[in-house]
């Protein structure tokens, strides 16, 4: 009996996923790669300065050129003093650089900064970065 309850919790837990997979956003933003490489980002929320925010690690999400990906935001996010910011880094600019050396010469291919959510709604929600 007892053996039937660990699987039957066992496939309860794989069909239904681990907590937080699915989060629902009330707002997106379409990021599209045109620039002819991979591009990785940072999406920071609820900041007043991306360069005092104090994050650490290097960018995980990726863009594969000639894709685009949705990344979600609640309006939390960009309220009062604090601001929306989204930093791309080509895949050449990491191989060229070491982490400390972005961090310390504030280095992105791309700095993209909301304060509102009317300044997102008058791009209609979507980025398309070319590489310039």
């Amino acid at each position: 009996m007892l053996q039937k309850t660990i699987l039957l919790l066992t496939l309860l837990f794989v069909m239904t996923g681990c907590p937080g997979d699915d989060v629902d956003f009330p707002y997106y933003i379409k990021l599209s790669n045109q620039s002819g490489e991979a591009v990785f980002y940072h999406k920071l929320g609820a900041v007043q300065d991306v360069y005092s925010s104090g994050f650490t690690a290097s960018p995980m999400r990726s863009i594969t050129s000639g894709m685009s990906t949705d990344t979600g935001f609640r309006d939390t996010e960009i309220s009062g003093e604090k601001s929306l910011y989204l930093l791309l880094y080509k895949k050449s600019t990491l191989d060229n650089y070491t982490w400390e050396e972005i961090q310390q010469q504030n280095l992105h291919d791309a700095r993209y900064k909301f304060s509102t959510i009317e300044e997102l709604q008058s791009i209609n929600f979507e980025i398309i970065y070319d590489g310039n």
